[in-house]
């Protein structure tokens, strides 16, 4: 019951357009930065001895880590909110209650998020077969796997509050506009009360 639930969500954020042109955009942006780091000899990123499965991914990770914030707040909002949208809240609520209902989206969210950061490793490694199609695949996993582990994590702390912001306001693009001004708000009051800087997202993820 739990799993076709949760393919219920994937399948209704699936057809929504504004996520998918949003998405779209970030997937377009990463494949520039690849030919930019991967295929311009003249890119300060285009490193021969470093271009392996491993560089790539591992670049791919940051890569999502610093520009990855606002598609993982819109994921967020959308799972969350999706009811919301389409004037279907009360029905769900009443077919499967509202916890039961909350968690299914929470688990899409966390794995909606897993398969987005895994996909960025998936794309260093076709990246590394075709730039260098006769090098073997290298893939230091001690360092990558915490790499995964970081990513994971900034990511889905995004995403949830892009999800809480759409639950307070009951409204996806108010969630999103919350969930985006919220950080700049506390990271400038950080400035002037240091005691906030520990609720910023850049003090858990600048290492």
């Amino acid at each position: 019951m739990m799993i076709n639930r949760i393919l219920a969500e994937f399948l209704k954020i699936k057809r929504q357009p504004e996520l998918r042109i949003v998405l779209s955009v970030f997937l377009l942006f990463i494949l520039f930065i690849f030919f930019q780091k991967g295929m311009n000899r003249q890119s300060g990123f285009y490193s021969p001895e470093l271009l392996n499965a491993q560089y790539l991914s591992s670049f791919n990770l940051l890569l999502i880590c610093l520009v990855g914030f606002i598609p993982v707040v819109v994921i967020g909002s959308f799972i969350s909110g999706i009811e919301y949208k389409n004037n279907t809240n009360v029905f769900t609520i009443t077919s499967t209650g509202r916890i039961y209902s909350v968690l299914v989206k929470i688990i899409t969210l966390i794995f909606t998020i897993l398969l987005l950061v895994l996909s960025m490793v998936l794309l260093g490694i076709i990246e590394s077969l075709l730039i260098i199609p006769k090098k073997n695949i290298y893939i230091e996993w001690s360092i990558l796997i915490p790499q995964l582990l970081t990513t994971f994590l900034d990511l889905l702390g995004s995403a949830f509050l892009g999800f809480l912001c759409t639950v307070l306001t009951k409204k996806i693009y108010g969630g999103i506009i919350f969930a985006v001004i919220l950080p700049l708000i506390i990271e400038r009051i950080s400035f002037y009360v240091p005691y906030f800087q520990y609720f910023t997202f850049d003090y858990y993820s600048l290492s």
